[in-house]
């Protein structure tokens, strides 16, 4: 998926797994008690781990929150919405989501187009294409539609996605190419073969390369 900086609570979980750890661990013999016979290594080996709780679907309520968030004053908050939105895959959003393609920070637009792509639903189609087609523009964020339309694997997206192919934009192509192999449609193994030839960089001849592997495979 295309990189979207999100902020999360990846180091507040490690610090917790960190204490949780130390006070797991047996006590040192310096304050062992004598009473209390030392944990066997086998039985510490013998214990089943705890398996961590699955993530809840997200209630109606909490879906609608998050909409709401969507047009929130802080950005921060705008782009979070949108990444629990697609993390959850919530298609009650997508329409919401459509809009916030429109959001004046390119951050959250960014974290939206992933948001649809993780979706996966096709309505969001015909909002993406555009994006995608106005690279000159803006690169990065026509890279982040091309990436979405891959995910989604509608292959109304098949033509913009080998037109794109030809944009003059490296990274523009690298994921047209990688949106085509996810999309599965074999009619465009011919262009992506054509691109792997003639392209000079090679991260865009690798995703070319690849793509055609994959839509071959299928």
């Amino acid at each position: 998926m295309f990189v979207v900086c999100i902020l999360s609570s990846t180091a507040w979980a490690q610090g917790g797994a960190r204490k949780t750890r130390k006070a797991a661990e047996p006590p040192s013999k310096a304050t062992e008690a004598p009473t209390k016979p030392a944990e066997k290594p086998a039985a510490r080996e013998a214990k089943t781990p705890a398996k961590p709780a699955e993530p809840q679907a997200l209630t109606t309520e909490a879906a609608a929150q998050l909409v709401a968030q969507l047009k929130d004053r802080s950005v921060q908050t705008r782009r979070l919405a949108a990444f629990k939105l697609g993390e959850n895959k919530v298609k009650s959003a997508v329409p919401a989501l459509i809009e916030a393609l429109k959001d004046s920070d390119k951050s959250v637009r960014m974290a939206v187009a992933d948001a649809l792509g993780e979706i996966g639903d096709e309505q969001a189609v015909p909002a993406l294409i555009p994006i995608l087609q106005d690279a000159a523009k803006d690169p990065t964020m026509a890279a982040s539609a091309a990436d979405a339309l891959g995910r989604i694997r509608s292959t109304k997206a098949t033509p913009a996605l080998v037109d794109a192919l030809k944009s003059k934009s490296s990274v523009v192509r690298e994921w047209a190419a990688k949106g085509l192999g996810q999309l599965g449609d074999k009619s465009a193994i011919e262009a992506l073969q054509q691109l792997a030839k003639s392209e000079a960089d090679k991260d865009v001849k690798s995703a070319a390369e690849k793509a055609v592997q994959s839509l071959k495979s299928k």
